[in-house]
């Protein structure tokens, strides 16, 4: 029994490529041709669904002042948590409590970055934002233990609150 020409064909097609799914040409583009669309770049695409996009900044003091608060609470309560969990988990892996504790050291700091516009310029917001970007990027870069972790995250909880007070006076 022969197979028709389109079973035939069949495993071809599965191969196909869909369109525009082909290999990309290095040739230079054609003249009065416009080039392709490409996506605004804080735009989500299928490549890059979470697209950076600028952190919307507070809109007064009175609400930035209240963000900051809110972090401080927020790492104020991990602090504890951390220090009472085993040091790390099977294989050297870190425990879920120093997880908590950098996020909430990375949320302290976004927060404080959402200054408003009048505030940005003012030395301790500056210094207090440095030294949080500093102490995260030092224990997130590197397998850190635990007390150097807590030691990062007291220093970011020191930082957020002189920013809080410099807020809170301006």
């Amino acid at each position: 029994m022969r197979a028709s020409p389109f079973l035939a064909a069949l495993p071809a097609l599965c191969l196909a490529l869909p369109p525009g799914a082909g290999a990309q040409s290095n040739q230079p583009p054609v003249p009065n041709q416009a080039p392709a669309a490409e996506a605004p770049p804080n735009r989500p695409t299928a490549a890059n669904p979470t697209p950076m996009t600028p952190t919307p900044r507070a809109p007064d003091m009175r609400t930035y002042v209240g963000m900051l608060q809110k972090a401080a609470e927020d790492l104020r309560r991990e602090i504890p948590r951390a220090e009472s969990s085993a040091r790390t988990t099977q294989g050297g892996a870190v425990s879920p409590a120093l997880i908590g504790l950098m996020q909430a050291m990375q949320e302290a700091r976004s927060a404080a970055e959402r200054a408003p516009e009048s505030f940005t310029g003012n030395d301790v917001f500056k210094d207090g934002v440095r030294e949080m970007r500093a102490r995260y990027t030092d224990i997130t870069s590197r397998q850190e233990d635990q007390p150097r972790a807590l030691e990062a995250a007291r220093a970011t909880l020191g930082a957020l609150e002189r920013i809080q007070q410099a807020a809170s006076a301006s």
